[in-house]
């Protein structure tokens, strides 16, 4: 790893290789180039800097930011992501590649006085593993749609790939199939929840319920994509 620099940037997980140069790039604005099939990154890229700085992205053919596919990047889902005196580039081998060095673009974001820059670095990354995965147990614990697309984010910012997500079991049925009504109209009810261990004979008494319509379900799977 090569880090030129005494404290290390705030980015989780860490990059394989950075390079810090003195300076920062001024970032009060932004002029996007990229290409037709990066064009879901961008809407994403637009939406963050809205949310997160209030910063309104335009579509140029020359600008200070540039989202491109490279095929010298060797790994499907590395990047190089480059912060200079030009601007920002970053670039993958696919979309997903380009997704993640976003993700960490976003984290090297700072306000200095009033205004937004970033560190002038060249960093490289790629995933030491295939699978990097969460599971949610709503089986057990019932979560709603909008707890799960934010769980969601998070695995986005954490460059997880894979989501598990446990809809079914004695606890409760938390998933509509419209053919057979009743898995959630009795299913996703419970009267009480077992405390302690699973051959424990304490219960809190409390009732607790829910489930996803399929609607809900097709929402949270293109969530995202």
């Amino acid at each position: 790893m090569l880090v030129a620099q005494t404290a290390p940037l705030e980015i989780l997980p860490y990059p394989n290789e950075v390079k810090v140069h003195p300076g920062h790039y001024p970032f009060m604005s932004c002029q996007l180039v990229y290409p037709n099939a990066l064009k879901n990154e961008a809407d994403y890229l637009k939406q963050l800097l809205l949310e997160e700085h209030g910063l309104i992205v335009q579509h140029t053919k020359q600008g200070n930011m540039q989202l491109t596919l490279s095929k010298w990047i060797p790994h499907p889902e590395g990047y190089r992501l480059t912060v200079n005196e030009q601007g920002i580039r970053i670039e993958g081998s696919t979309p997903q590649g380009v997704f993640y060095g976003l993700q960490t673009f976003r984290q090297l974001i700072t306000t200095h006085q009033g205004q937004i820059r970033i560190p002038y670095v060249v960093i490289d990354d790629a995933p030491a593993f295939k699978w990097r995965s969460f599971m949610l147990d709503d089986g057990r614990a019932f979560k709603g749609m909008k707890e799960v697309k934010q769980l969601l984010d998070e695995m986005a910012i954490l460059k997880m790939n894979t989501f598990h997500w446990h809809l079914t079991e004695d606890q409760g049925w938390r998933i509509e199939i419209k053919k057979y009504p009743l898995l959630t109209e009795i299913g996703a009810h419970r009267d009480s929840t077992q405390l302690n261990w699973y051959e424990s004979k304490v219960f809190d008494g409390k009732p607790f319920d829910g489930y996803y319509t399929q609607r809900e379900i097709k929402e949270i799977v293109s969530y995202r994509l």
